[in-house]
């Protein structure tokens, strides 16, 4: 029967293991910058120390097999400092926090002299290390860390210490080495190119190369893997179907693992996809920004002739070799697709785009429009453009009446949904992005990912009757310009018959008072601070009070507040919102709207009055710092945050509050998790329709249509209900 220990994973020993130890014995940088390199611990001296013993010995066990003498054995050792027991190092770590605690305590302290007066690295080395058992820029490391500021000036001591070193065994003009400097000096380079000949020569009996089977205990540090088999990530290929699936911000499922460990750790991969036999997907390396061209390089499988192809493909146009969908900036069409002999198309010279090809006109016409509304019009422009060169193996620019009612009709059900259809939703960047988003889709937890890969999963990527009638209106305009343009000879969307959409279904989304009410009682238990909960309930409030949209609100800078004064001296406020389609409106301020901004501002150090503010700092935003003047005055640079940031945080408070009170409101508590920013925009219009005239409503919103406008009246239709019920009661 085996051993506990036996059945303990058993660390393994990599290249970079061996170059970390190497690096060591070179001595050109400080253990601290080598460990940073190598390990993906980083910096962190106390388990580079414990690295070095781990090679150390399974260096020594090796060379003993192989018949090496104690004396070459002993070119292998460290040095006695490196080595220490667990016992030792607890020690210095207790005695490091109780410095910590000394310094923490006088940084409190009402005595600003001693508060202003940190500890010596002399009382820190006697209290700390006070038997010499690190090396001095291990010691300075810790000390700069914990007291005096960061690693990089240990580092800089230690680089300053090692010039000093090196100019005591070189050869300056002035000071000639003595014989026995020059002796002591060949020694010691010839015992390290022993020492690192056997160690190339040990390595190669010693290194594993890894693969996807292998538990990540058996290759990372063990307080590193033990945060990974938490996550269930507990083998190498789990690592790398996990990082893959989630991309960059991967580590954000991983409880205690930092961006810094989880560079290491992908990075690590990365170098080692020739042995794993899996690609390590570009958007877990970089961030989506970073990206050339924002898209991926990605690996398809190879391309079967048609007349090997199963029946479920056949009907399928293979683009640039390529068996799988991709977004439109990474597409490339073949000369067939392209549209520059579309059946549809206009005479070349009477064209008034700069565009060839549909793909460049597809793209003049998105231009037209800003951030938002581009990345909504380009997904419909997306679907359609891939549906006709996968599905209908013919360019845009040939389609016809007959086809669009059959692109309608694929809409409803996108087929085949391997091809259409994700999982969830994935960035662009992501190897697994597809058109459309399975709108059931599983839980976002790291299990989810570990079913088996060739299991079929029912997805569906169907869409509602009213996305359809929009994508169809969206399309229409498309057509429309390229139209006019004379890039097409006319327009097909013009003969499909009208899909009347059921409208008033999105406007009674709505927060009843009932609702709002223990959503009102929730947000007075945040506190007013600068933190991420009480930006995200002033949010909640300051959309229920103006009716923004989401991208309004994230685009707010204080010169958009302006105020009007009237004949009795009266002040009005209002905010200047540039939104869809381009049109400017303004919003008034009610009284409460205004109370809250100013308590907002407060709270973020600013000037009560937007005007005494820096115009360009943003409403809704994060600090990046601030300093005092001597006058008093804090200056703070804020920068703005993304919509997808507001609308998750919001999302998140609501789906809290949601399971607080689970237990006794379940219908309740059902409906928190359903509601979205957007709902609130609705019951903004739903109260003021009760009480204002519809064209004034119309301006608040900045809806382009009174119609628009007028489909909130149908959510009143309490009011006849209640006339009802008097009626008859």
């Amino acid at each position: 029967m085996a051993s506990v220990k036996e059945l303990l994973p058993v660390r393994k020993i990599g290249l970079h293991h061996i170059a970390f130890y190497r690096a060591f014995f070179e001595n050109t940088l400080n253990l601290a910058d080598i460990a940073d390199q190598y390990l993906e611990t980083g910096r962190n001296l106390v388990d580079a120390r414990h690295t070095l013993i781990l090679v150390q010995d399974a260096l020594l066990v090796i060379g003993a097999r192989k018949g090496k003498a104690p004396e070459q054995l002993a070119r292998l050792k460290l040095p006695a400092s490196v080595r220490k027991s667990v016992t030792e190092t607890q020690k210095m770590l207790d005695r490091l926090r109780g410095i910590k605690k000394q310094i923490a305590d006088q940084a409190h302290s009402l005595d600003p002299a001693k508060a202003a007066a940190p500890i010596s690295f002399d009382d820190f080395i006697a209290s700390f290390d006070p038997d010499n058992i690190l090396g001095q820029e291990e010691q300075l490391s810790f000390y700069y860390a914990e007291v005096g500021g960061n690693l990089t000036s240990a580092s800089q001591e230690t680089e300053r210490e090692d010039r000093d070193r090196q100019a005591l065994v070189s050869e300056p003009d002035d000071q000639p080495l003595s014989d026995a400097q020059k002796a002591l000096q060949a020694l010691h380079v010839k015992n390290l190119e022993r020492r690192l000949v056997m160690i190339n020569e040990l390595a190669g009996e010693l290194t594993s190369d890894p693969t996807l089977g292998d538990p990540v205990a058996g290759w990372f540090h063990p307080k590193v893997a033990d945060k990974l088999i938490r996550a269930q990530l507990d083998t190498l290929g789990k690592l790398v179907d996990f990082a893959n699936e989630y991309g960059w911000w991967w580590f954000k499922h991983v409880k205690g693992l930092g961006q810094v460990t989880a560079v290491k750790l992908t990075t690590w991969l990365s170098q080692n996809e020739h042995f794993l036999e899996k690609q390590i997907y570009q958007h877990v390396l970089k961030k989506s920004k970073d990206l050339p061209g924002g898209v991926i390089t990605r690996v398809h499988s190879p391309v079967l002739p048609p007349a090997e192809q199963g029946d479920s493909t056949d009907h399928l146009v293979w683009v640039e070799g390529s068996r799988q969908i991709e977004p439109l900036e990474s597409l490339r069409l073949p000369e067939r697709l392209d549209g520059r002999q579309g059946t549809n198309r206009a005479p070349p010279p009477n064209n008034r785009l700069a565009a060839q090809n549909d793909y460049e006109a597809i793209h003049e016409w998105l231009a037209l429009y800003k951030t938002h509304t581009y990345q909504s019009y380009r997904k419909e422009a997306e679907r359609l453009l891939l549906w006709s060169l996968f599905n209908m193996q013919k360019p845009l620019s040939s389609l016809t009446t007959a086809d669009l009612a059959l692109f309608r009709d694929f809409l409803c059900n996108p087929q085949p949904a391997s091809l259409w259809v994700a999982r969830r939703k994935y960035p662009r960047t992501h190897e697994k992005w597809r058109p459309f988003v399975n709108p059931n889709p599983p839980p976002d937890e790291p299990a989810a990912i570990s079913a088996d890969p060739g299991q079929e999963v029912e997805l569906k990527g169907s869409m509602s009757r009213e996305s359809i009638a929009h994508t169809l209106t969206v399309l229409g305009g498309l057509f429309e310009f390229l139209t006019s343009q004379r890039y097409l000879l006319s327009n097909p969307f013009k003969g499909l018959p009208k899909l009347s959409s059921n409208r008033s279904m999105r406007v009674n989304h709505r927060i009843n008072q009932r609702l709002w009410r223990l959503i009102q009682d929730r947000i007075d238990q945040v506190p007013a601070a600068d933190t991420v909960a009480y930006r995200t309930v002033f949010a909640i409030r300051f959309f229920y009070l103006t009716g923004l949209r989401l991208s309004e609100l994230c685009a707010l800078r204080l010169r958009d507040f302006q105020v009007q004064e009237n004949d009795e001296g009266n002040l009005a406020w209002y905010l200047v919102v540039e939104g869809k389609g381009g049109r400017s409106r303004k919003v008034y301020l009610v009284k409460p709207a205004l109370e809250l901004l100013q308590q907002y501002l407060a709270i973020l150090g600013l000037a009560l009055d937007p005007r005494l503010n820096d115009g360009e700092t943003p409403l809704i935003g994060y600090s990046k710092g601030g300093c005092g003047g001597s006058d008093g005055e804090g200056l703070i640079e804020r920068s703005p945050i993304f919509h997808t940031v507001i609308y998750a945080d919001i999302k998140r408070f609501l789906a809290e509050l949601g399971t607080e009170i689970e237990e006794e409101a379940p219908f309740e508590a059902h409906a928190l998790r359903g509601i979205s920013p957007h709902w609130l925009r609705h019951t903004f219009a739903s109260i003021l329709v009760k009480t204002t005239p519809l064209a004034q409503i119309r301006d608040m919103l900045g809806h382009a249509s009174i119609n628009t406008t007028s489909l909130y009246l149908g959510t009143e239709k309490e009011e006849g209900e209640k006339a009802m019920e008097k009626a008859f009661s």
